[in-house]
């Protein structure tokens, strides 16, 4: 009898052994997340010897993320990030112009990125932080313009894993800035822009 108990222990000591060490390397190797959903971009223009002008609105937000874990809960990568806004609203020193429907602004970035896990074991709540170039594109029937800068950008999320699959859905929400010079000719304008978002993700990891 004290024989099959012993079995009895060994074999639970292995599988609680088991689980423990699949818990804690839950977060590892490969990363990739898809995230989109919908923003509100705010766009500051200065420019010497003209009036300030706010160009803002709500935006179509997309990203991706490729990158791999290099400790348990701690990823690095890169990631490719679009917002556009079409027909927005313009307004210049607090006064609302008409704006050409076919009018619409298009802000990409590409750059690395850190997504933090405070808990590795469990997952759920993690912090992200990216930044590198912007590229800022202006549109409509008759202008095409565009131009880059730079971006830095926050965000905090939360995943649920897809039962006992490597497959996680989630909720992000994110702050991005970026700032861009324009050159015209003689002319030279400062494009300040924040970008706040709230979108659905899917990642794998």
């Amino acid at each position: 009898m004290k024989y099959v108990l012993s079995l009895v222990l060994i074999v639970a000591v292995m599988f609680m052994t088991s689980s423990a060490l699949a818990q804690e390397v839950r977060h590892h190797g490969f990363q990739f997340r898809y995230a989109g959903g919908v923003g509100y971009l705010i766009d500051n223009e200065s420019s010497l010897g003209a009036k300030d002008d706010v160009i803002e609105g709500l935006t179509v937000e997309n990203s991706l993320y490729f990158g791999g874990f290099v400790v348990p809960g701690f990823a690095v990568g890169g990631v490719v990030e679009d917002h556009y806004l079409h027909s927005p609203q313009l307004s210049v020193e607090g006064r609302s112009m008409v704006v050409d429907p076919s009018f619409h602004v298009n802000l990409a970035s590409v750059g690395p990125y850190l997504d933090f896990y405070p808990d590795p074991k469990e997952g759920g709540l993690h912090l992200m932080i990216n930044g590198g170039v912007a590229v800022l594109r202006l549109t409509n029937n008759v202008v095409d313009v565009s131009s880059n800068g730079m971006n830095v950008g926050g965000g905090v999320g939360y995943d649920w894993r897809v039962r006992t699959s490597d497959w996680n859905v989630g909720v992000l929400a994110k702050l991005s800035y970026s700032n861009v010079d324009f050159v015209v000719g003689r002319n030279t304008s400062n494009e300040s822009i924040l970008v706040k978002s709230l979108m659905f993700s899917v990642s794998y990891h």
